[in-house]
């Protein structure tokens, strides 16, 4: 089967990746820089495997080849240091981001972000899912207020396609499972505050500081505040104080 990286190379090399156009997509990147605060890179693919995915710019599609370089060689494209790079379809842009298609692929994009910041972030490795549960419930927060902000994105079909997304990568349960495991008033207090002041944090701040890896970090810091038990600390403080209990 061939990797996806190795997908993504040839797509570029044979002339089938190219930079949305801005004046086409100022929608779509208000509400993506709503729900995604950071610097993105927003790609049209063709539809397949590709879609609807999310990368660094560092990942490697060969061996000490970042993808940021390959878009920066082969089609002069500006990659900052530490932006993420969205895959859209063709067909997605062709259709001018109607509603339904839209939501489900923003909350695909999504979905993919918050595996990523689970699995670079410094949660209990027992405890992942529910880590990913309520980054989860924190980005659908925020989409709730986005869709009363900007265009009415369905939140039920953005909804279904984050958790579904988040559950293939690192096993969350269905959405139902997930709200019975955020009822904590604190959990259901962090996801509505946090995206504000994640956004407030971000505002005006340096390209630098505007990248995926700061973003990951403050919602990691103010995760484990609420949540402490998710931290690695936390449970070997408490093998530690069971081992002399016992």
């Amino acid at each position: 089967m061939t990797r996806i990286t190795d997908q993504l190379l040839n797509a570029v090399w044979t002339d089938q990746v190219n930079l949305l156009d801005t004046e086409d997509s100022s929608e779509l990147r208000s509400i993506l820089d709503d729900l995604l605060p950071f610097q993105k890179i927003l790609l049209i693919v063709p539809d397949g495997p590709l879609c609807n995915r999310v990368f660094a710019e560092e990942t490697e599609l060969l061996p000490a080849l970042p993808f940021g370089d390959v878009l920066a060689e082969e089609l002069s494209i500006n990659v900052p240091s530490g932006a993420i790079i969205v895959c859209l379809s063709k067909r997605l842009v062709a259709s001018g981001f109607e509603d339904a298609e839209l939501s489900m692929c923003l909350g695909r994009i999504c979905g993919e972000v918050i595996a990523d910041a689970v699995h670079l972030g410094n949660y209990r490795i027992d405890r992942e899912h529910e880590a990913g549960a309520l980054l989860s419930e924190i980005i659908r927060s925020n989409a709730r207020r986005t869709a009363m902000r900007q265009r009415q994105i369905s939140i039920e079909q953005f909804q279904r396609a984050l958790v579904k997304r988040v559950r293939d990568i690192i096993g969350v349960p269905a959405a139902e499972s997930v709200h019975e495991g955020l009822q904590a008033k604190a959990s259901q207090q962090l996801a509505y505050e946090l995206p504000e002041t994640l956004a407030l944090s971000l505002r005006g701040a340096s390209s630098e500081d505007r990248c995926f890896d700061t973003w990951r970090q403050k919602l990691e810091e103010a995760v484990l505040i609420a949540k402490p038990d998710l931290s690695p600390s936390f449970q070997s403080t408490k093998q530690k104080s069971t081992q002399v209990r016992f």
